[in-house]
């Protein structure tokens, strides 16, 4: 299954695909809520949930960086815990939630809180889940653990399918002739908008090219160009090829992209730092995944759609 190609959070960078993952610096969610229950305890008559946000994070001593984390969607992290804590134990009948974002301490909540031990996730049965067993990988082993909220858990699923695809497209693009791989490129940076909305993009190649292998012409008078070199490289690309490339650059662009299946030396990459001209290095890994995140070569199986409550519908006239 497939969890939607329109999923993928950006860094808005150039050709830089995000970072996926679940992080763990916060505790698991259940752990949020004895601090909820005895800060709702203190305030009977309840509390917006911002404030509710605010407390918690004052009494679990959490820092910036705690409260910085986010999980892949852009949410915070912390937000997401709390949220689904709050859920929980609204099913089990410890608080409301009698107006939107507004939370206060239910009856059963006031007993809970009493006794000063901290949620242990077995008080709430629904979540508990089957072993994947022994040889489940890390990520499988990860989606069933039921310290994770679900949000985190189609995450990390999600995360797991686009690392296999990546892989795989990896192992695809390397059994390209060289011309495809070229051409499948320069189909990539064009839908990335490297040609610009008024621009097009030309496949040169041949022998006497200076490593040239592709032309993006970012106006329609083509006055700027970025040039394009994409080699299928079985070993590490040194910094030869590179110095080439940025002498071709002298006939008529200022700008360079160098794609690789393969990754770059130390020495490669240093050469592009300290030249003066702007020449970005795409490894093999970093390729794929920008084929997938700018859906080339790829396609959406299927689209899982998460619903949430439109707390608006609910609000009275």
């Amino acid at each position: 299954m497939w969890f939607g190609m329109g999923m993928f959070v950006t860094s808005g960078s150039m050709f830089e695909p995000a970072e996926l993952g679940v992080g763990m610096s916060l505790p698991p969610f259940y752990e949020f809520g004895l601090p909820i229950l005895q800060e709702l305890v203190g305030t009977p008559a309840g509390m917006p949930k911002k404030l509710l946000y605010e407390r918690i994070a004052a009494r679990m001593q959490l820092n910036e960086s705690d409260l910085a984390d986010t999980i892949p969607s852009g949410q915070s992290m912390f937000e997401n815990r709390v949220g689904w804590a709050l859920s929980y134990m609204k099913k089990a009948g410890w608080v409301d939630n009698p107006s939107r974002a507004f939370w206060k301490i239910a009856l059963g909540g006031q007993n809970r809180a009493k006794s000063g031990n901290p949620i242990r996730l077995n008080e709430f049965g629904p979540l508990k889940l089957e072993s994947v067993g022994p040889g489940a990988s890390p990520t499988q082993k990860e989606l069933l653990e039921p310290s994770l909220t679900p949000r985190e858990r189609i995450d990390a699923a999600r995360a797991e399918i686009i690392a296999d695809i990546e892989s795989t497209i990896l192992q695809r693009l390397g059994t390209l002739s060289p011309k495809r791989f070229e051409q499948v490129v320069l189909a990539l940076l064009a839908k990335m908008g490297y040609a610009g909305n008024l621009g097009t993009s030309e496949h040169v190649g041949g022998s006497g090219d200076g490593g040239i292998d592709g032309i993006l012409y970012l106006d329609r008078l083509r006055l700027e160009r970025v040039y394009v070199q994409a080699k299928r490289w079985q070993g590490t690309v040194g910094e030869e090829p590179v110095r080439s490339f940025a002498g071709a650059m002298d006939l008529g662009a200022n700008k360079g992209v160098i794609l690789t299946t393969s990754t770059f030396t130390p020495a490669a990459r240093k050469y592009v730092e300290k030249s003066h001209k702007a020449i970005r290095l795409v490894e093999g890994r970093e390729l794929a995944a920008l084929m997938v995140e700018s859906e080339v070569g790829v396609q959406a199986e299927v689209i899982v759609r998460v619903p949430k409550v439109d707390e608006d519908f609910f609000e009275e006239a």
